[in-house]
């Protein structure tokens, strides 16, 4: 569980509430039964419930973990999405404490099957279960009212408040100086317009990746837009920090007033938590957001449209002449902007910034440019020289059947005799041969401008 800044544990009250009755149970000589996987008899599926209470439950008894979402098979997992979490605290929290029979009671709940959803039922989720999977299975969330436009990582907190007020330009990168501070901060936000729900966020939970040889996590500061409206009680249940595994959990809920006072739910754009990354090596890592949801109390599972990731550089730079998002330092083609990375259709050698096809010593012996892949424009011969793609003679954008046909003057021709010209002159032999027209079969007919 996390603490607070004088390192007390940090629960929400319907925790210590819980915790409260089953210290008052003990003390008055209650027995307290096992859950149903320390008394199973017959446990056919071996997920630690035996049959008779799965039955009871309304799950699986044949199956001890989901098989897509929904799929209702493994009881502590109660949105039965393939691991217990705080979406499966929340699920818990509807008719804690009351008895079969009572308006808000579940069977499906009522975990060790007592007839009472109570603090045994919700110790099984917090105690021993939380955290945990079956198997890896992608949540998808169920339609509901409101949606978020974007949740996004923005690398200079400076100006940021809970609600965005001042609006949030959104910086993808940054850098940390070990010889200074050696730390960065950084905001996980909901930008303009951002939550669209009646009654605002109630919890929130992402997954932070990056790479541990680069930096750890190291602080956070969940005090934002949850806890901006009346009634709001903000509590922690993410991972402990620092955290140097690479990838860390933020959970926040709000076990404040449910719902919200009309008109000051939290909607809009605002900073859900901040985080300090501290720098342990050089280099620079992605940070990316994983396993994202927000929930509101009275209309469950908000949708999320967008996730936008950043970069975090320890002693680098986060220059980025393509402006694809991603620094040249990291960047597969520093000259070529691929935000996916992904590459184009035809082989890369080393030392290919632009990725057209040629290193920037074969460019520089044909004169063409070794940082820029393409031609402005699709025009056919309506730029100056000198040109960007060498397979493109005729600065169309295209690798065609008018640029093979530019040959004809030139070709069998060697180094220094006309006509010869190096310009031509793909595989850098010193003369003009077949093997620089064949060439173009791994690129015929294609373009080079970036997806």
């Amino acid at each position: 569980m996390p603490k607070d800044e004088g390192g007390t544990m940090r629960y929400p009250r319907f925790i210590l509430l819980g915790l409260l009755m089953l210290a008052v149970m003990v003390a008055g000589g209650v027995v307290l039964a096992p859950w149903p996987g320390a008394r199973a008899t017959v446990d056919s599926d071996g997920d630690g419930y035996d049959d008779a209470t799965e039955a009871y439950l309304g799950t699986d008894p044949l199956d001890d973990c989901p098989d897509y979402v929904g799929d209702d098979a493994w009881p502590p997992d109660l949105d039965a999405d393939g691991d217990v979490d705080i979406w499966d605290i929340l699920e818990m929290k509807p008719g804690l404490g009351s008895r079969e029979g009572d308006p808000g009671f579940s069977q499906r709940r009522d975990l060790n099957a007592d007839g009472i959803q109570g603090v045994l039922d919700y110790a099984q989720l917090t105690l021993p279960m939380y955290g945990t999977n079956c198997t890896p299975s992608p949540y998808v969330p169920p339609p509901a009212a409101g949606s978020i436009s974007e949740v996004a990582i923005d690398t200079d907190t400076t100006g940021n408040d809970a609600r965005l007020t001042q609006g949030a330009d959104i910086q993808s990168c940054g850098e940390i100086d070990s010889a200074g501070t050696n730390t960065i901060e950084v905001d996980v936000v909901i930008p303009a317009p951002g939550v669209h729900a009646d009654d605002g966020i109630e919890t929130f939970e992402f997954l932070l990746n990056y790479d541990p040889e680069v930096v750890s996590a190291s602080a956070e500061d969940l005090n934002f837009l949850l806890a901006q409206a009346a009634g709001s009680a903000p509590v922690g249940m993410s991972d402990s920090l620092p955290d140097t595994g690479g990838s860390w959990r933020a959970a926040v809920i709000d076990s404040g007033d449910t719902p919200e006072p009309a008109g000051d739910a939290e909607v809009g754009p605002g900073v859900l938590t901040r985080i300090t990354l501290t720098g342990v090596a050089p280099g620079t890592t992605s940070l990316t957001l994983t396993k994202v949801g927000a929930m509101t109390a009275v209309n469950g599972v908000i949708p999320i449209d967008t996730v936008s990731n950043a970069w975090v550089a320890v002693d680098e730079s986060c220059d980025d002449a393509d402006g694809d998002g991603v620094p040249d330092v990291v960047d597969n083609c520093p000259a070529w902007p691929n935000a996916d990375q992904s590459l184009p259709p035809w082989p890369v050698p080393a030392d290919d910034p632009d990725c057209d096809g040629f290193t920037t010593t074969a460019e520089t012996f044909m004169g063409t440019l070794p940082l820029v892949t393409c031609a402005a424009n699709n025009g056919v011969n309506n730029e100056a020289p000198p040109d960007a793609w060498p397979f493109d003679f005729d600065d169309n954008q295209r690798a065609g059947l008018s640029d093979v046909l530019g040959y004809i003057p030139v070709f069998n021709s060697s180094y220094p005799n006309a006509p010869y010209d190096p310009r031509y002159d793909l595989d850098q032999s010193g003369g003009v041969r077949l093997p620089d027209v064949l060439s173009f079969i791994p690129v015929f007919n294609k373009v080079c401008t970036p997806p």
